[in-house]
């Protein structure tokens, strides 16, 4: 990936989305930082089953629907007129807001799971995905955003999977929750992740043990063998810590 500087400023720049904000702030213990700056700038690509954006997109839909129905004014957006991006004047942050009320000062993310989740959400909720949606509350000022989870059972998840009508509706399951955006915080842990992003940018690389051994081996990497602490060490003379270097710079121009 080809990243040109004109006077000494960067002319290319992958904002940083409600999606990967969570993983680079390190809130997120199921991937960890290195892997989400190799995924934003394409070094590693996952498969990725349809079926999960097929579910999302139908809990959105009931979401909507639920919503309206409490007589909330909600306001969704076409991705093809924003271009996946409701914050287009942030040069560093952005991403598409699920479902907005723009009269009540307040924003839901919308999240699918299976309903074996339900317990476990439920009581305990989930620190990552719920800063997806302070994330946005953040950038848009709200002091309150919500954050709302679909459930689904493993008989409608099969009628998704297969593109068949689903007649489940009575199987699944919701819970939403109300998150307070705390300011100051949000704004120390928006500074943590954009930091990290552009001290991998600007040194051309990612911190080895940011990365999963997943990523590792997707990446035909192997994870070096921890060395022994030597005199120099105890002399203040440490080694450099390992990295994964990435191409990521054309020349100058």
């Amino acid at each position: 990936m080809k990243i040109d500087y004109k006077n000494n400023k960067l002319t290319f720049f992958k904002k940083i989305t409600g999606t990967n904000f969570p993983d680079l702030a390190g809130l997120n213990k199921f991937k960890p930082k290195g892997d989400a700056v190799l995924a934003m700038l394409g070094y590693v690509k996952e498969d990725f089953d349809p079926f999960y954006t097929k579910r999302g997109a139908l809990a959105e839909k009931l979401a909507f629907m639920s919503l309206t129905k409490r007589n909330h004014k909600c306001v969704t957006y076409d991705p093809n007129k924003i271009f996946y991006d409701n914050f287009p004047n942030d040069p560093y942050f952005g991403g598409m807001i699920d479902i907005e009320i723009p009269s009540e000062n307040t924003l839901y993310e919308i999240k699918s799971r299976n309903i074996k989740d339900y317990d476990k959400i439920s009581k305990y909720g989930d620190v990552a995905q719920e800063n997806q949606a302070l994330h946005y509350g953040f950038l848009r000022h709200y002091k309150q955003v919500h954050i709302m989870w679909i459930f689904f059972d493993d008989e409608t998840e099969e009628l998704i999977r297969n593109d068949k009508p689903v007649t489940t509706y009575k199987n699944l399951k919701m819970f939403e929750k109300t998150l307070d955006v705390n300011f100051d915080e949000q704004a120390k842990l928006h500074k943590d992740a954009l930091l990290y992003y552009i001290h991998c940018l600007a040194y051309q690389a990612v911190p080895i043990e940011d990365i999963s051994d997943k990523y590792l081996e997707l990446l035909n990497k192997k994870r070096p063998e921890p060395k022994p602490v030597s005199n120099n060490s105890q002399n203040g003379n440490t080694a450099k810590p390992v990295q994964i270097q990435l191409n990521l710079f054309g020349e100058e121009s």
